[in-house]
């Protein structure tokens, strides 16, 4: 109990820290790659998210996903691609070599798409290097320059609202 308490500590005082140095928004280049964090709960097929780079005109290998559990159970597929709160110490860095590939890649977009309040979520997304960070309405507001107030389960909609309001993002800045 005490371990999971300075975890959580630990992990609200990361995010809060990243919150300052964040990358400016946009820099006005044509769109290239996006990261995704997904919280499995919510979903957890990729049946939605592989048109994503065909809405966006980007090839599939610059699409990165990343899910969040609580548990390996229910991620046969996802599992190479997943993170549990088990891969963060009681110190709240992680340990996981797949969360730190994730993280050390640069974005043009990084969306964290869950609806529910997740510290584990926030702490990816706030480490995340991207110059646009998309979330949804329910989500850590002070992470995100874009907010879509959009429920998980409508990807569809989440999608096509995307795809608009990067094209005006890019539309503004040429």
């Amino acid at each position: 109990m005490i371990l999971k308490t300075l975890k959580t500590r630990f992990l609200k005082r990361s995010v809060d820290r990243m919150q300052k140095k964040r990358l400016p928004i946009h820099e006005g280049r044509a769109l290239r790659t996006v990261g995704i964090v997904v919280n499995s709960i919510e979903n957890n097929t990729l049946e939605g998210f592989e048109t994503l780079a065909n809405s966006l005109h980007i090839l599939e290998k610059d699409l990165k996903i990343i899910y969040h559990s609580e548990t390996t159970k229910n991620l046969t597929t996802l599992g190479q691609n997943s993170f549990t709160s088990k891969d963060f110490s009681w110190n709240g860095t992680f340990v996981n070599p797949v969360l730190s590939e994730f993280l050390d890649r640069e974005y043009d977009v990084l969306i964290g798409y869950s609806s529910q309040k997740n510290k584990f979520i926030d702490f990816v997304v706030s480490h995340g290097k991207a110059t646009l960070k998309v979330g949804l309405d329910s989500g850590n507001a002070n992470l995100y320059d874009l907010i879509f107030k959009i429920k998980s389960n409508d990807y569809a909609l989440f999608e096509k609202e995307l795809v608009k309001y990067l094209q005006i993002i890019n539309a503004a800045e040429k």
